[in-house]
């Protein structure tokens, strides 16, 4: 799910706390609950407190893999692979030459080449206006069988 949808269902719940403080009785009932006899949150923090996870889950989405790859045919042996590194990662920057030598081998098995060569390898780092991204560039040439 998009950032800008969870934010959208999020201004959607504040918008109808506070239509709701304007009318007889709020929509988030004015109570605590009791999680242990010295620890005693409102509903309202209860709630506050899951949206905020539910954003910052989708945010940094750790499930997701480390490594966005897009891989371009140059011609009928050579590929480019760009890859980039997701936004809010909790590890893997280092491993972004062993990600494109897996991907480069299980398109070797599929297509039924004999092996291949890396021509060109970069690291670097894109600046973007949220946050900077690791990236890697390489150019692989195939072998053919015979």
């Amino acid at each position: 799910m998009p950032l800008s949808s969870v934010l959208r269902r999020a201004h959607v719940v504040v918008l109808a706390a506070a239509l709701g403080a304007c009318g007889g009785s709020p929509i988030i009932p004015d109570k605590n609950i009791t999680i242990f006899p010295t620890f005693q949150p409102s509903v309202e923090a209860v709630i506050l407190g899951t949206f905020a996870g539910i954003a910052l889950w989708k945010i940094v989405d750790p499930a997701a893999p480390n490594w966005n790859v897009a891989v371009t045919p140059l011609d009928d042996s050579r590929v480019e692979v760009d890859m980039k590194m997701k936004r809010f990662a909790t590890g893997g920057s280092g491993e972004a030459y062993g990600v494109m030598q897996r991907s480069m081998r299980a398109l070797m098995e599929d297509y039924g080449f004999t092996g291949y060569a890396v021509l060109t390898w970069s690291e670097g780092i894109e600046s973007e206006t949220f946050g900077a991204r690791r990236t890697a560039h390489a150019v692989v040439r195939f072998n053919r069988p015979g």
